[in-house]
């Protein structure tokens, strides 16, 4: 296989093609224009058969330096909570280019912050002098320039001795 690209050519060669092995190649293109990808198979005289190439996938194309749409990289599970806990806090962790804005809604209203519930810098959910009230699903949304992600997490509340359904 060869790539021509702003940076030269690019080259793999297939050492037994009796073996059908996985490849994986990165290709540094380095341009920020249009251009073309070709594959070429050869087959020498003496092979008798087909040649297929399938399986051909492009993963993170977009060129460095553009935005790219918020991604989920850790949410926290859903969490139960008793009367005995004081503090909870809930992990959405994101990224994008450019970063996400992210806010959280509690039982689909938007969450006031105060001196009781705290985004944190990374955009986790900090909640103390829990209760009752704090019961319900939560989600985090982001939001940037390319699109939004969502995620919900349910956290319920129980007092210790009460009979559970």
């Amino acid at each position: 296989v060869t790539v021509n690209s702003t940076r030269g050519n690019w080259e793999q060669e297939i050492i037994n093609p009796n073996v059908a092995d996985w490849l994986k190649m990165s290709v540094p293109l380095g341009a920020l224009a249009d251009f073309t990808v070709g594959l070429v198979g050869v087959r020498g005289a003496s092979y008798t058969g087909d040649i297929a190439i399938d399986d051909t996938m492009f993963v993170d194309c977009a060129p460095s330096g553009y935005p790219t749409p918020p991604k989920l990289l850790n949410v926290s599970s859903d969490i139960v909570l008793t009367d005995t806990d004081h503090e909870f806090r809930l992990d959405c962790l994101m990224s994008g280019n450019l970063a996400p804005t992210i806010t959280w809604l509690h039982k689909g209203l938007p969450i006031a912050f105060d001196s009781r519930r705290m985004l944190l810098l990374n955009g986790s959910l900090w909640v103390n002098h829990v209760g009752s009230y704090d019961s319900g699903t939560y989600m985090c949304v982001g939001i940037n320039q390319v699109s939004s992600v969502n995620a919900t997490i349910q956290v319920s509340f129980f007092r210790l001795g009460d009979p559970i359904f």
